[in-house]
């Protein structure tokens, strides 16, 4: 937007000196490069008189909106064409954040012999084979069945003791065949820890981690005899823990991700001084960014339109997922871990029962709670889970500026000094005529008023005091192309004269208020006229004012 007030430079015509053409010369000689004395005509049959251009103001649509909405918020497609988008992030899901594998602490193992061993020298070694079966769980899952996990980190602890002096062993551990660790101990008690890194460990049905134990009692190496009574040989404890996963495969049940209650905020309507504007193709879509590789149904619950006065209005309609409408959004299959697949939810006019009706009642948010449940239809292997896996849910409503409108969009402020104007008693005017010139591209009504307003900006009087004065409405621009843009536009200049009641009390006036109306055509009766808004669309308004003096020429 850009205006300006031209410094007064005032023009007195005696009797003797009604010169037109001298006139339009003082002016052109005191006017600013922006004011275009061309468009504005100061030419009157008064005598005497002076006349001065007051200001100009030049808007484009865009710097317009820039100035009373959110900039970041403003959107100018390649055409021109102008959209309001408001995005708000819902929430951000990590796999951390719901599935984990516990620490894991069985309880002791014994093995026993159940007959006398006598041992010597003469005696070969004697194996012990067992298994030691393990149970693993996942965190804030149910029924989950666990095909493999890869582990990224753990730490697995083996604890050995015996009651039996003068026992020497071997001891060879391993999960599924995957070798952990040997011990040869004596007659000491042994602890020993083995850092998983990197494994691959797959898991027996009912999500079982088996842990192989191989027991080689070695004779003592010398002549004598050890007799062993039936009963405890050695106690073994296998505890996992610190345990993180890269990936976790097979079927991992049903978990929740529930979004508490999240507003979207709708800021345009606030920066709107007065009016309202009724966009005929909103929409709002629910965007989805799915790294987990498992199906996720998502409901969207106390979906709501929250008033000014804080009241709340349901969106509704057979296209909004819940209960009875499951949607199962998009995510990654097995050979594409790691990747995050995109999707969303798009709700409009057309497929809700009154997203355009909440929109006409100008809120300032919107209400939503989006609950995810995984594996709505039961067993599904072919789910995996990567330890950077994540749900990320946002929520995008498009306003694009077509619609219907009735609101107060320009509103500026012109220096106008009135005794810099006319420095002598206002009496002695016997005529005050305000000439307003436009040329403009918008394609709507402009309905202009003027108020002047002393030094504290305290409204004196204005401009037109009729309401149904049609001279102030600005005519909207004609698509004479139909190409579906306004074309430049130059109604007639407006001559406003000013009753001599206006001009007393304007006389301490040192401002105007410059507050232009748009209205599209037909926003009052059926059929309602939409209209499409262009960032290039402008408006041009240059004032000026012209006095007819009631004074001799002796005073001049």
């Amino acid at each position: 937007m850009k205006c300006g007030t031209i410094p007064y430079r005032i023009i007195r015509i005696s009797i003797r000196q009604v010169l037109t053409m001298a006139l339009l010369m003082s002016l052109g000689s005191c006017i600013k490069e922006e004011f275009n004395s061309d468009v504005f005509d100061p030419t009157l049959q008064i005598n005497p008189g002076v006349a001065v251009p007051i200001g100009w103001a030049k808007y484009r649509l865009d710097e317009i909106l820039f100035d009373s909405i959110n900039p970041g918020e403003l959107v100018i497609g390649q055409d021109g064409f102008i959209s309001f988008i408001y995005n708000q992030d819902l929430i951000s899901v990590d796999a951390s954040e719901i599935i984990s594998i516990p620490d894991i602490m069985p309880d002791p193992i014994s093995i026993n012999t159940p007959i006398q061993i006598v041992l010597d020298s003469s005696m070969g070694v004697i194996e012990y084979l067992d298994t030691i079966d393990i149970p693993i769980a996942l965190n804030n899952t149910t029924g989950a069945e666990i095909d493999r996990i890869v582990i990224e980190f753990g730490l697995l602890n083996i604890n050995v003791t015996s009651d039996v002096a003068g026992l020497m062993w071997i001891a060879r551990f391993s999960i599924i065949g995957i070798p952990i660790q040997q011990i040869t101990l004596g007659d000491l008690d042994l602890s020993a820890t083995d850092t998983l890194e990197s494994e691959t460990i797959p898991l027996n049905p009912s999500n079982v981690l088996r842990v192989s134990v191989i027991l080689n009692l070695l004779p003592p190496t010398d002549e004598s005899t050890l007799i062993i009574d039936p009963g405890p040989l050695i106690d073994i404890v296998i505890s996992l823990t610190e345990m993180d996963y890269s990936v976790i495969y097979g079927y991992l049940g049903s978990f929740a991700i529930d979004v508490g209650p999240r507003i979207l905020p709708v800021n345009f309507y606030n920066g709107l001084e007065e009016g309202t504007f009724s966009f005929t193709e909103p929409s709002l879509k629910i965007e989805f960014l799915n790294s987990f590789g498992l199906p996720i149904s998502i409901d969207l619950l106390d979906l709501q339109a929250i008033g000014s006065d804080g009241s709340t209005t349901q969106i509704t309609g057979d296209s909004i997922p819940g209960p009875s409408n499951e949607r199962i959004i998009a995510y990654p299959r097995p050979g594409q871990e790691g990747m995050s697949i995109s999707d969303s939810i798009l709700l409009t006019r057309d497929n809700t029962d009154n997203l355009f009706d909440i929109l006409e009642t100008s809120p300032v948010g919107i209400s939503m709670e989006v609950n995810g449940s995984t594996n709505p239809a039961g067993e599904n292997h072919d789910n995996f889970i990567l330890d950077t896996s994540s749900l990320f849910i946002s929520s995008v409503l498009i306003l694009p500026m077509q619609g219907y409108a009735d609101l107060l969009l320009i509103s500026d402020t012109l220096d106008f000094v009135f005794g810099t104007f006319y420095d002598h008693p206002p009496e002695e005017i016997k005529q005050l005529i305000f000439r307003i010139n436009f040329k403009h591209q918008f394609p709507v009504d402009v309905d202009l008023q003027l108020y002047f307003t002393d030094d504290s900006y305290m409204v004196l009087d204005s401009l037109f005091h009729d309401p149904a004065d049609q001279r102030k409405i600005v005519e909207a621009a004609p698509d004479e192309n139909g190409d579906g843009i306004a074309d430049e536009f130059e109604p007639a200049p407006i001559e406003i004269p000013l009753s001599q009641e206006q001009i007393d009390n304007i006389s301490e006036s040192h401002h105007i208020i410059v507050k232009g109306r748009i209205t599209t055509s037909g926003y009052d009766s059926q059929p309602l006229e939409n209209v499409r808004f262009y960032s290039f669309y402008y408006f041009n308004a240059h004032i000026g004012a012209i006095a007819e003096l009631e004074i001799n020429s002796d005073g001049l």
